[in-house]
């Protein structure tokens, strides 16, 4: 019985020590195109299992956890720089700046333009 509980604690370590090096890979690349397919190679860990496990120590999937975390700094770069609605779209890797703008309207309930505008 120790020796199972042994086991089985070192398990729960590794899979959250894991959890840990995806969540500071997304950290440091948030601007690049993340994909989760391709965490789940480097990791030799099923897509499923990083989702299901990251929902579970998170509270979010890595995709959700991921597009927060641009919609951050998206707020950030309209608050503080001069840069365009495109280019921030483009520097935080969004397929397009609508697809940006929807995303930012959805997460935030106002549109980037209106966003800025209310520190201007």
């Amino acid at each position: 019985m120790i020796q199972f509980l042994a086991q089985h604690k070192t398990e729960r370590v590794q899979v959250n020590s894991s959890l840990e090096q995806i969540r500071l890979y997304i950290e440091r690349h948030i601007t690049e195109n993340i994909k989760l397919a391709e965490i789940s190679k480097d990791m030799y860990l099923s897509q499923e299992h990083i989702i299901r496990s990251f929902r579970q120590k998170y509270g979010v999937t890595p995709h959700k956890y991921i597009l927060q975390s641009k919609i951050r700094i998206a707020m950030i770069m309209l608050h503080a720089t001069d840069y365009s609605i495109e280019e921030i779209s483009s520097r935080l890797s969004f397929s397009d700046p609508h697809h940006f703008s929807a995303q930012f309207q959805k997460h935030t309930g106002r549109r980037p333009s209106a966003y800025r505008k209310q520190f201007r």
